[in-house]
C-alpha cells in the first residue's frame, strides 16, 4: 500500500495516456441511463457546485504494464500504458464522450482549445475496440460495440435536448469536463496506480467479486503510507508507527460497547475509523460519497513543512485527537453514561434537539471535565424535562425517563458496571406493563402457553407428569386441575377460560381496586422485546420468575428492571411476591423521581 500513487486527476491530465483493459475484465455495459445520470450530475455541478470544489469521479485503479505485457500484447514498448484493474466502465464512458465532443463540436486532434489527442483505451478481448472508438457508428456485431454506440447515441441525445447544443452551453460544460488547472471546478477522477508488487488479478478479485468498493478509509491510509509522500530518512519507521497506531484504532472501534457508545448513525461503515475522518472533515449525508477522501487530498496540499512534504505528523494527530477524546469518554464512568445515553437517543430519534457528537465535543472543550459533566446533564434535561406523574404507556418520553433511570442509577451507586448500549441497539426494546392488562384479550393461541406457565409456578415443575401427579396429590386445588384440562384442551370453552381467568387474577390480587392507573409510568419498566412477547399478558408472579431466570442465565435484564420485579424499591415490612399493588407502584414512582431529579420539573422532585 506504502508504494501505490494516489492522487486526484482531472479529465485533461488523461488526455494523450494509453490504457488497457486486459482479459479478465467484462466489457463495456453501461446502459442509457447510467450515462444520462453521469452527464446530468456534471451538469448539475456546473450550474450548481455549491462552494464545492470539483466533481468527482469513482477511482480509476491502475497498474503500469510491464514490457513483457506489452510484447505479449502488441503494445507499443517506447510508450507508457496503463492496465485497468478497476473503473474501465467509467474510462470508457469519457471516453465515448470525448469522441462525441471531437465528432460534433471540436477537432480531432484537439489542437486548437487542448494540444492533446483522447487517450488510447484498448480492449484485450476487442482488438478493434480503440479504432471504433474514434468514429462510433451504430452496430450490433458484437455485444460491446453494441453499448458503446448505444451511449454514444445517449451522449448526443443529452446534448440535444439537455443543452440543445447551444455553442455557450457546450462551452460551459467543456469549462468542467476538460478543466486544464485545478481551478474552474473542474471534473476529476481518483487516480489509484497500485505498486508493481501488487497482483493486479487479486486486486481486481478483491473489488468487483461481490462488488466491495474501495473506501475512503482505503485510500485516505494510502495517503498517510505513501512513500512518495515522504523525504526524510525515517520514512519506514514513520509508516510503521501510523499503521500500528491505525490498527489500534480500529480494533478498538471494532469493539461494539466501544462503537455503540459513540456512533450515532444509521450508515454502516467496513472500517470504522472512517467515521472518524468524516467527524473530522465535517461530513454531511448530503455530501457525495468520496467527499472525505479528497478533503483529506486538499489538507495534504495546503499543510506542508518547509521542506515541501506533506505535514504528516501534524494531520494524524489531528486524527488521533479524536479517538483519543472517545477512549478518555468511555473509561470515565459517568462520561460514558451520560454520552451514551445522548448518544443512543440521536440514533433512535434523530430530531434536531438530540445533541449528536459533534455538539459532544463543542461540549468537551469546557474548562474543566466537572464543568463538561454538567453541560451534558443540561442537554439531558431539554429532552426529558418533564412533569413525570403525567407520563402514560405511549408517551415517547416514557422510555427516556426509565433508561435515564438505569443510567442514573448506574453512576449513583458509584457501581464499575455499565448500562449496555450496543444490546440496546442491537435489539428491539419495548416499555412493559409490571401489572398485567386486564383489558388486553388473551387469544385462543396464548391460552395454552397462559396455562402452562401458571402451572409451572404452581407446580414448580416442568415435566407434566410431574405436575399431574403434583396436581393429584393436591386434589383440593381446584384451579391446577382446570389449568391442566385447559392446556390440554383441543378447544378451549370461553365460559371456562373466563372463569379460570378471574379465579387466578383474584389470587394475584389483580381484581384490586384500588390499582389507579396501569399505563402510569409506576406500572412500566423497561425490557426487551423478545422477553416482553414471550410472557405477553402474563400475571406479575409470572413475569418476576420469567426476569429472575433470564436473569440467572446471564441474559442481559436493565438494573431497574430487575430491581422491579425484586420489589428492591417497595417499603413495606413484608414483601408480597405474587402481586403488584398500588403502594408499590407508588414506591417505584418516587425512586424514579428521586433518581433523576436533577433532569425533571421541580413539582416532580
Amino acid at each position: 500500500m506504502e508504494n501505490n500513487n494516489l492522487r486526484l486527476e482531472t479529465i485533461y491530465n488523461l488526455l494523450g495516456l494509453n490504457f488497457f483493459v486486459p482479459d479478465y475484465q467484462r466489457g463495456y455495459r453501461w446502459d442509457r441511463k447510467q450515462v444520462k445520470n453521469l452527464l446530468d450530475d456534471i451538469w448539475n455541478f456546473k450550474t450548481d457546485c455549491k462552494g464545492v470544489d470539483f466533481y468527482c469521479l469513482q477511482p480509476i485503479v491502475i497498474k503500469e504494464t510491464s514490457q513483457e505485457t506489452k510484447q505479449k500484447h502488441e503494445l507499443n514498448e517506447d510508450e507508457i500504458w496503463y492496465e485497468v484493474i478497476d473503473g474501465q466502465q467509467r474510462l470508457t464512458t469519457i471516453r465515448i464522450i470525448l469522441s462525441f465532443l471531437v465528432k460534433e463540436h471540436l477537432r480531432r486532434p484537439l489542437v486548437d482549445a487542448y494540444s492533446k489527442n483522447e487517450f488510447v483505451l484498448k480492449y484485450e478481448t476487442r482488438k478493434g475496440i480503440h479504432q471504433f472508438l474514434d468514429d462510433i457508428q451504430p452496430s450490433s456485431e458484437n455485444i460491446d460495440y453494441f453499448h458503446i454506440s448505444e451511449a454514444y447515441d445517449e451522449v448526443k441525445t443529452w446534448f440535444s435536448s439537455v443543452l440543445s447544443n447551444n455553442y455557450n452551453d457546450i462551452n460551459d460544460f467543456l469549462k468542467v469536463f476538460l478543466a486544464k488547472e485545478d481551478i474552474n471546478n473542474p471534473v476529476k477522477v481518483i487516480w489509484y496506480e497500485i505498486s508493481e508488487a501488487i497482483d493486479q488479478v487479486d486486486v481486481f478479485t478483491r473489488l468487483n467479486i461481490g462488488k466491495i468498493p474501495l473506501t475512503n478509509s482505503e485510500l485516505i491510509r494510502a495517503l498517510f503510507l505513501n512513500s512518495n509522500n515522504f523525504q526524510s530518512k525515517d520514512v519506514e519507521l514513520k509508516q510503521i508507527q501510523i499503521a500500528t497506531e491505525w490498527d489500534r484504532i480500529e480494533q478498538t472501534l471494532q469493539n461494539d460497547s466501544f462503537w455503540y457508545f459513540i456512533y450515532s448513525g444509521k450508515k454502516k461503515y467496513s472500517t470504522r475509523i472512517e467515521y472518524i475522518f468524516d467527524l473530522k472533515m465535517n461530513k454531511l449525508d448530503e455530501n457525495e460519497y468520496f467527499y472525505t477522501f479528497y478533503k483529506f487530498i486538499e489538507e495534504f496540499k495546503s499543510k506542508r513543512l518547509t521542506n515541501g512534504e506533506p505535514d504528516i505528523d501534524s494531520i494524524w494527530l489531528e486524527v488521533k485527537k479524536y479517538f483519543l477524546k472517545f477512549d478518555e469518554w468511555y473509561n470515565d464512568n459517568e462520561l460514558y453514561h451520560l454520552i451514551g445515553y445522548l448518544i443512543y437517543n440521536k440514533h433512535i430519534n434523530e430530531q434536531l434537539n438530540d445533541p449528536g457528537v459533534m455538539k459532544i465535543i463543542e461540549l468537551s472543550h469546557s474548562d474543566s471535565k466537572r464543568k463538561f459533566k454538567k453541560d451534558l446533564r443540561k442537554e439531558i434535561k431539554k429532552q426529558v424535562d418533564c412533569d413525570i406523574e403525567e407520563l402514560e404507556y405511549n408517551d415517547p418520553l416514557v422510555k427516556k425517563i426509565l433508561l435515564l433511570f438505569n443510567i442514573e442509577t448506574l453512576i449513583q451507586s458509584k457501581s464499575t458496571a455499565r448500562f449496555p448500549f450496543d444490546i440496546l441497539l442491537k435489539q428491539k426494546w419495548d416499555i412493559e406493563h409490571i401489572r398485567s392488562q386486564n383489558d388486553r384479550t388473551i387469544t385462543k393461541e396464548e391460552r395454552k402457553s397462559w396455562a402452562k406457565d401458571l402451572l409451572e409456578y404452581f407446580t414448580e415443575k416442568t415435566d407434566i407428569v410431574e405436575q399431574k401427579a403434583f396436581i393429584n396429590s393436591v386434589s383440593e386445588n381446584d384451579h391446577l386441575q382446570k389449568l391442566m384440562e385447559i392446556f390440554e384442551a383441543t378447544e378451549i370453552n370461553e365460559n371456562d377460560f373466563a372463569e379460570i381467568y378471574l379465579e387466578i387474577s383474584k389470587i394475584f390480587k389483580e381484581e384490586d381496586k384500588e390499582f389507579q392507573n396501569k399505563d402510569s409510568i409506576s406500572n412500566l419498566a423497561l425490557l426487551d422485546a423478545k422477553t416482553n412477547r414471550s410472557y405477553g399478558n402474563a400475571f406479575f408472579p409470572i413475569k418476576r420468575n420469567i426476569i429472575i431466570g433470564k436473569d440467572m442465565n446471564g441474559i442481559f435484564v436493565p438494573l431497574c428492571t430487575k430491581n422491579v420485579f425484586m420489589k428492591s424499591y417497595s417499603s413495606r415490612s413484608i414483601i408480597d411476591n405474587q402481586s403488584w399493588t398500588q403502594s408499590d407502584a407508588d414506591d417505584y414512582l418516587n425512586a424514579i423521581k428521586k433518581t433523576v431529579s436533577v433532569y425533571l420539573k421541580s413539582k416532580n422532585v
